[in-house]
């Protein structure tokens, strides 16, 4: 992948974090976001179909954005952004309507490629059943060699981790957004 194009994804997304359909129309003529930066602000207005002072700040933002330094700040937090073109992208994902652009990953990128994976989502406030369920049927899963994806929120997310790990498996978690939602100018300049 060209290191300008992922540059410019990663500023779009930086100040438009929005799923990948609503960011495919700015591709639609331009695959790489070359033209994105000399974009009327007219023609953003209509492309994203927002107002016109929005598209407006999404400009300046953007042109803004060109400047930080995504890779080494990634680098520096150990963070693995993974766009829909990245070969650890899961292809699943292209499926939904509204799949996300990039995904921010730590940790072992290869497991998102791992066929075999369940989804386990469940209540902040998890009941003693929920904890015998899972005591129940993630050991089972793991020893299949499942790979367990929750949340990073306290309760059933929690104790599906905590159960697969202790059973010998391993775990994806799946954070709502990514690690750095605002990179201080302080800490790029």
């Amino acid at each position: 992948m060209d290191k300008l194009f992922v540059q410019r994804l990663n500023a779009l997304h930086y100040v438009y974090p929005k799923p990948l359909n609503r960011l495919s129309k700015l591709m639609a003529d331009d695959e790489e976001l070359e033209k994105l930066s000399r974009r009327s602000v007219l023609e953003l207005a209509f492309l994203l179909n927002v107002k016109e002072q929005q598209a407006h700040d999404l400009k300046k933002a953007y042109t803004e954005a060109l400047d930080i330094p995504f890779e080494s700040l990634y680098r520096k937090y150990k963070i693995t952004p993974i766009s829909f073109l990245h070969p650890h992208y899961p292809k699943s994902l292209l499926e939904l309507i509204d799949p996300p652009a990039i995904l921010y990953a730590k940790g072992r990128t290869e497991l998102l490629l791992v066929p075999q994976k369940i989804a386990v989502i469940g209540s902040r406030k998890a009941s003693s059943y929920s904890r015998k369920a899972m005591d129940t049927i993630l050991p089972v899963l793991t020893q299949h060699e499942f790979l367990i994806v929750s949340g990073l929120a306290k309760g059933a997310d929690a104790m599906a981790h905590e159960i697969a790990i202790n059973s010998g498996g391993e775990t994806i978690a799946v954070a709502g957004s990514g690690f750095c939602i605002r990179i201080q100018k302080k800490t790029w300049h």
